[in-house]
């Protein structure tokens, strides 16, 4: 009976889908495997193009700092961004989508999307880092 009601909530594929999945249960897993290892490399490199974006702000604070400058959040988020765009496909192939479900390639918007890169990261950023105080 359940797997009547699965048979009917997918569509008439499912009839020989569903038996294909049970007989073949190692090209299953091996997909889902690929699947985990993309999302896995996937999550490794957003936390590359993260490290990389908070070490470039910490540096260039510290730097500011050195040259008695006043640290501004917004240009230093502009000079974050045009260095991050320079180094990107360095640094990244792809990372997971916005919901982490599938891989999309590593770019300049989908990196915003993920990390929520803007103004407001970058002084976070140098709040934790005490480059700011609020």
């Amino acid at each position: 009976m359940v797997l009547e009601i699965l048979y009917s909530m997918l569509g008439p594929w499912s009839r020989r889908l569903i038996p294909w999945m049970v007989a073949h249960p190692e090209v299953v897993a091996g997909i889902f495997l690929l699947w985990m290892a993309f999302l896995a490399a996937g999550k490794f490199q957003l936390r590359r193009i993260e490290t990389y974006l908070s070490d470039w702000v910490v540096d260039h604070a510290r730097l500011y700092q050195n040259e008695h400058r006043k640290i501004d959040a917004d240009e230093l988020y502009q000079q974050a961004a045009d260095a991050m765009k320079l180094q990107l496909s360095h640094l990244a192939w792809f990372i997971p989508n916005k919901t982490e479900m599938y891989p999309v390639p590593a770019s300049m918007a989908s990196v915003q999307r993920k990390l929520n890169f803007s103004p407001d990261w970058v002084k976070q950023q140098l709040l934790k880092n005490q480059f700011l105080s609020e």
